[in-house]
């Protein structure tokens, strides 16, 4: 099977019930503030800190702890205001809270907004809850209009809808008497749900979504926006990292907590003074939330991440941070989410408040101007483009090192202040940079942000992946980001050259000149093809680190030992940059496809999955797709068959590699991207669909690639590993985690298994061959009893012996010199090795030579019997004349002594006198052969190389003298 695709559909929660994740860094301190920057008009109705609940009852933990912050509470307002419901939150405000009201038209299904015609009755019914409410002046029109549980009667709510509505709400409320001056927040989209699809956002990528509502609002005509985060399981790693979702289309973005970086990202420059609030976060997976409530650390982390994020004077920050959902199950019915029923998680909200220094966690305001201090040029206020993560972790050493020497400091002293490792980042030096995008790392100035960049654009643009020339007579617009959204840096002219370093969708990511940034593909031309791919890599295990096919290994030990000596020297050296066990990434190949990178025919080793040629094509044809493919829509990932002939019988699939490519072939016919994008390639079996993940800026380039040579499958496993954040899984051996993530939930146990099981083997043979090395450096222990009995040798034997080659140090020096005791014990091994050479070589000569006398004595004793019955035959009838008993004994003559001739003895006692003499050669020769093995590189090849040879020897002994045994006549 292949890395699994996380379909980006339905991520979100239905009605009022959203929650959010968040990543962590290790606590950075305090940035200094912006001197003489004038407050906001707003910031007097802000609390003193970022701590905050969905809905109140737990906010007598900040008052306890000195830190008040923010509570949110819900209202349904419909188009009558809300009828009489409850709209005095002055018990709140009072004590210092910041007050925030979600207003809702209503829960599914009448929407979160109504229906386009009512919005104007939708904003008179917010304007009259606002006008009756006391203690509140901060609302939320709606929420996660991208949700399809959000939606009016099933209506999609598109982005300049949601916009029209904000409008109209805002514009209504702040015309209510002592409300001139509330803030009215954009509601922000579910993260990770792909629901609503539209024109200029066919994927429903939900941070394009909430571009394209901030596209549609002037600058006067938005006060800020309430955004969600969440992670998937109450686990406090997955706040701090960098992970890109786990779908075709969508690895731009994030996965767990550090989505709210994609909406940070998405707000546009005229929109950075304005604040922003998380009102939702948790771990969110339906049926599991808060789990089982212990106290992991959860909360702290997500309050930390938050407060590392605001200490960057670059970032817009964040005011707010608000756990979900305070209330307990019964009251709203989503249990898994309630806080104040997990004593656990409300001792770590209660631990988050009293951490130290408080300051880091008071509510920072954006700044309205430059900060003082700061060095800028006139260019300073120029738009930059976000940088993609195009670049190795060594590149982006060098823009450090080089940046920090162009400004006079220290050559490492820039990285430092952006906290990233060195000594990390070095030791997977040639791997794709994958932490915090240049933009976001913290301390950093503004000046020196530039300097970086520079430096880093400068390395890329010596090696492009093609170069073009624009083509629009009218000119093309360069913007920061692959968008309309995003702001216009330049326009460049009609045929212009640009250098395209990424290709971003339908945008490509280009130098031009001194400027960088995001031109639309469809205006842009090639002057060139791109480069073709490289050459195959030494794949071969060292000499050193190769394992010996036993006599007696099994079918799966001797497929580990081929495939780890085919490949194991690229899989050691790329799991020595990821820091993994380079036994994990080849039980990964084991499972995946027994190693095989190619079928018998020499065609790539794929595999057609239905299911997702039907995410990929078949749902928008489904009459088509039906006549031909079939699945279980229940297990998606079993009951694959297919037909050429819609009403011809039906064909399982995964029977052969044959009939992949046959079907393959066929689905090629009906979409080509389609059909590549839903096959698993290669060794790794990775699918099609993660072709950008792999770098590749199409899947056909992936295809082709993995077919043209099994390094480049390896390089994409390692690859696929790094970009998805997996070694750390590997690391710690979770192998259900990381099957999870590259096989899918539905196949992660046995694939898991699998990869357990293949591990175990290797790491057995691995001992096994390590422990055979170590033996044969130590002295002889076999046949102990006979050492006793062997006499003392003279210094002339000891001459007289052969003399295998005198061992040396790494330095070629003779080891006498170097070590006397050692070669001492050197020579007293292999002199004890011929000697039990020599005693176990006449043992095995005493047991064939007593059965070969033996033969002998019966031969002799049959040629007596013979004739002696002759002559006492030939006597009897002599002296008695009685022809009786020479006829008797005559014949008892003739008998044995034809016997004797016909059994030919003499030949029989040949041939066991060379059977025995071979024997002893091919014994003596494999024990001489063991005494010479000194090697330790080559010790565990040359043993077992010795052994077959005696054994292949034997046995064509033995074939010859039974073939020599069957042409004598008598008992066989």
């Amino acid at each position: 099977m292949t890395p699994s695709r996380q379909t980006p559909d339905g991520a979100g929660k239905s009605n009022s019930n959203r929650r959010g994740k968040r990543a962590e860094g290790p606590p950075k301190p305090a940035a200094p503030q912006a001197q003489a920057v004038p407050e906001p008009a707003w910031a007097a109705l802000l609390p003193q800190y970022i701590y905050g609940l969905h809905e109140a009852g737990g906010e007598h933990l900040m008052v306890e702890a000195g830190r008040p912050g923010w509570v949110l509470e819900l209202a349904s307002v419909g188009l009558d205001g809300g009828g009489d419901s409850p709209a005095d939150y002055s018990a709140l405000s009072s004590q210092g809270f910041g007050v925030i009201v979600r207003l809702n038209n209503g829960f599914e299904p009448v929407g979160t907004i109504p229906a386009p015609d009512r919005y104007p009755a939708f904003a008179e019914s917010c304007a009259r809850f606002v006008g009756r409410a006391r203690g509140c002046r901060i609302w939320i029109i709606g929420n996660e209009p991208n949700h399809k549980a959000e939606r009016p009667d099933g209506r999609f709510i598109l982005p300049a809808e949601y916009a029209r509505c904000y409008r109209l709400c805002r514009t209504a409320i702040r015309s209510q008497a002592g409300h001139e001056g509330d803030l009215v927040l954009v509601a922000g989209p579910a993260p990770w749900n792909a629901e609503t699809r539209y024109p200029g956002n066919p994927s429903g990528d939900w941070a394009r979504y909430f571009a394209d509502i901030l596209a549609e609002l002037p600058a006067g005509d938005c006060d800020g926006f309430a955004i969600h985060t969440y992670t998937r399981t109450l686990d406090p790693e997955r706040i701090r990292v960098d992970i890109p979702f786990n779908a075709d289309g969508y690895r731009h973005l994030h996965d767990e907590f550090r989505s709210y970086r994609d909406f940070m990202l998405a707000i546009p420059d005229r929109f950075r003074q304005l604040p922003v609030l998380i009102t939702e976060t948790d771990p969110t997976t339906p049926q599991v939330g808060w789990a089982d409530g212990k106290n992991t650390g959860w909360v702290r982390a997500a309050y930390e991440e938050i407060a590392d994020w605001n200490a960057d004077p670059a970032h817009q920050p964040i005011q707010a941070l608000l756990l979900y959902r305070w209330p307990p199950g019964s009251v709203h019915g989503q249990h898994e989410w309630s806080i104040s029923d997990r004593p656990g998680i409300v001792e770590d909200f209660r631990q988050a408040l009293q951490l130290e220094p408080s300051a880091r966690f008071r509510v920072r305001l954006p700044a309205l101007e430059a900060a003082a201090g700061e060095e800028e040029t006139t260019t300073a206020t120029t738009a930059l483009a976000l940088v993609p993560h195009i670049y190795t972790n060594q590149q982006l050493i060098n823009a450090f090192h080089d940046a920090a020497v162009a400004a006079g400091l220290e050559p490492w002293a820039l990285l430092e202040k952006a906290g990233l490792d060195l000594a990390a980042l070095s030791a997977i030096r040639e791997l794709p940079y994958s932490g915090t995008s240049l933009a976001l790392l913290p301390a950093l100035s503004a000046a020196e942000r530039r300097q970086i960049r520079r430096q880093l654009l400068a390395a890329l643009s010596e090696g492009p992946r093609w170069r073009g020339f624009v083509n629009a007579p009218d000119g093309l617009n360069l913007r920061t980001g692959p968008g309309v959204q995003f702001d216009v840096i330049s326009t460049l002219a009609h045929d212009d050259d640009v250098n395209v370093l990424a290709e971003e969708g339908d945008w490509l990511f280009v130098t031009a000149g001194d400027l960088d940034g995001y031109i639309f593909a469809a205006h842009v031309l090639r002057r060139e093809v791109a480069p073709a791919p490289g050459t195959e890599q030494d794949l071969a295990a060292a000499e050193g680190e190769r394992l010996a096919i036993l006599s007696t290994a099994s079918h799966d030990e001797r497929t580990l030992v081929e495939t780890w000596n085919q490949y194991g020297g690229l899989l050691g050296r790329l799991s020595a940059q990821l820091n993994i066990e380079p036994g994990v990434a080849l039980a990964v190949l084991l499972a995946e496809s027994a190693g095989e990178p190619f079928g018998p025919d020499g065609r790539l080793v794929i595999r057609f999955e239905v299911h997702i040629f039907h995410r990929q094509w078949g749902s928008a044809h489904s009459d088509q797709f039906n006549a031909h493919f079939r699945f279980d829509t229940d297990s998606p990932w079993q009951g694959h068959a297919w037909r050429t002939d819609p009403n011809g019988p039906w064909q399982a699939l995964h029977q052969s590699q044959a009939d992949e490519w046959r079907v393959l072939e066929f689905a090629r016919g009906l979409d080509d991207t389609a059909a590549l994008l839903s096959i698993s390639m290669g060794a790794p079996q990775i699918m099609g669909f993660n072709f950008d993940t792999l770098g590749y800026k199409d899947v056909q380039s992936m295809f082709q690639a993995f077919q043209a040579g099994v390094a480049t499958q390896i390089a994409g496993l390692f690859r696929f590993i790094q970009q998805r954040g997996l070694a750390a899984a590997i690391r710690r051996e979770d192998f259900l985690d990381f099957a999870t993530n590259y096989n899918g939930s539905g196949a992660a146990k046995r694939y898991a298994a699998l990869i357990s099981q293949w591990l175990e083997q290797f790491r057995r043979l691995r001992a096994a061959a390590q422990a055979t090395i170590a033996a044969t450096m130590q002295p002889a222990q076999q046949e102990v009893e006979m050492t006793r009995l062997v006499p003392e040798r003279t210094a002339a034997d000891k001459a007289a012996l052969p003399a295998p080659p005198v061992p040396t140090d790494h330095e070629g020096r003779p080891l006498a010199e170097v070590d006397p005791e050692l070669y001492e014990a050197w020579r007293h091994h292999i002199e004890q090795g011929f000697t039990n050479n020599n005693r176990m070589f006449n043992r095995v000569l005493n047991a064939f030579m007593y059965p070969y006398w033996m033969t002998v004595a019966m031969y002799l004793t049959l040629f007596l019997i013979g004739i002696g019955a002759f002559v006492v035959a030939a006597r009897l009838s002599f002296e008695q004349g009685k022809e009786l008993y020479a006829v008797l004994f005559g014949g008892l003559g003739v008998v044995s002594m034809l016997t004797f001739f016909v059994t030919r003895p003499l030949q029989a006692l040949e041939e066991n006198l060379q059977f025995i003499t071979w024997l002893g050669m091919i014994y003596n020769t494999y024990w001489t052969r063991l005494a010479y093995t000194l090697e330790r590189e080559s010790a565990q090849v040359d043993i077992e190389n010795a052994t077959v040879d005696a054994i292949r020897k034997i046995k064509e002994l033995l074939d010859k003298h039974t073939e020599r045994s069957s042409n004598r006549p008598g008992l066989r």
